[in-house]
């Protein structure tokens, strides 16, 4: 028996005033239901906020020890991730994203998970979305399919085995340490970078997707992605250039193909739409970024290009056939 806790909830934070409380109160509420509470490390890795975090983490010392930790400037995104996993002490680290909320289950179905003699690389979560401009739970499941799946090689991409949104991935924390000094492609996506590397250390890596929504994934009013009309569009570039960059890694250049087409396809569509929504506007970088990425590609031609013509007020046409485009496809992977 060992005192080392097995899963630390990493919480990176900056300016987090509004949301911090309501994930720490979550992840107390869920720790009810473990009986080892020792095997659960909470931490909090600030990046030098200048509002009330630290006034708000405090608050919640009577009711778990919480470690703290302020960076002594603000280190970025990327800085702060790798921060948080060499100061944890568990086997494996849940980066928690600030506003997250964490289910009354989670915790004690995350220890029956992972309390065993198997190695993973990673473990990703299924969850919920609260969209706070609709007062509701827009998404009740991210995931396709109803059991937990295991994803054995380091080519299995049957499934994704990391997700874009960080509160989703569990890492082995020894992993990560072995590929922490490899550079990055793009900045503001290091989990999924660090992520792809651990998975390509070993030919027989091991995935583990937990089916059922493990948090809800918080999307505020005023969020990140409404500072430019862009944001989708924008990571779905970063995410391209992060899959290409997979061949360096070691992954088979078939499947590597493979996920860098499925973005080019019914997910750039979807970046399209949905940011033309949030009222994009073609300028010449964008269009000139675009351009480099897919100039050869006749789908962008005949089907994007016009998309991205296509007058704002317009736009709930394509969103319905996008929207019924992924419900067939999501019938069709339960066939």
């Amino acid at each position: 028996m060992t005192d080392r806790p097995l899963i630390t909830i990493g919480i990176p934070v900056y300016n987090g005033e509004l949301y911090i409380g309501i994930t720490l109160q979550s992840i107390i509420d869920s720790l009810q239901g473990v009986f080892e509470k020792n095997k659960i490390e909470i931490l909090v890795s600030d990046n030098k906020s200048i509002d009330k975090t630290l006034e708000i983490v405090k608050s919640f010392s009577n009711d778990c020890i919480i470690q703290y930790h302020c960076n002594k400037v603000n280190i970025g995104y990327d800085g702060n991730i790798d921060a948080i996993v060499k100061r944890s002490n568990g086997k494996y680290v849940w980066f928690l994203g600030c506003g997250e909320r964490v289910k009354m289950d989670s915790l004690s179905r995350l220890l029956k998970k992972l309390d065993n003699d198997i190695e993973y690389e990673n473990i990703l979560l299924d969850f919920d979305i609260y969209d706070e401009s609709r007062c509701s739970i827009t998404n009740k499941r991210v995931f396709d399919f109803d059991n937990d799946v295991l994803l054995e090689g380091k080519n299995n991409f049957k499934y994704n085995k990391y997700g874009s949104a960080v509160s989703s991935n569990i890492i082995n924390r020894e992993k990560w340490l072995q590929v922490i000094d490899k550079d990055l492609v793009v900045n503001g996506w290091c989990h999924i970078e660090r992520i792809l590397n651990i998975i390509a250390l070993n030919n027989n890596s091991k995935t583990l997707l937990l089916a059922y929504p493990y948090f809800t994934l918080y999307r505020e009013k005023d969020g990140w992605w409404t500072k430019t009309n862009s944001y989708l569009l924008l990571l779905l570039l970063l995410h391209i250039n992060v899959i290409r960059s997979m061949l360096k890694m070691g992954y088979d250049k078939e499947v590597v193909n493979r996920l860098e087409y499925s973005q080019s396809r019914l997910a750039l569509i979807g970046a399209v739409v949905q940011s033309k929504s949030y009222g994009l506007k073609i300028g010449k970088k964008l269009f000139s970024d675009l351009f480099k990425i897919f100039k050869y590609d006749y789908f962008f031609w005949l089907f994007v290009i016009p998309l991205l013509l296509l007058p704002n007020r317009l736009i709930i046409i394509p969103r319905m056939i996008w929207k019924f485009l992924k419900l067939m496809r999501k019938v069709l992977n339960n066939v």
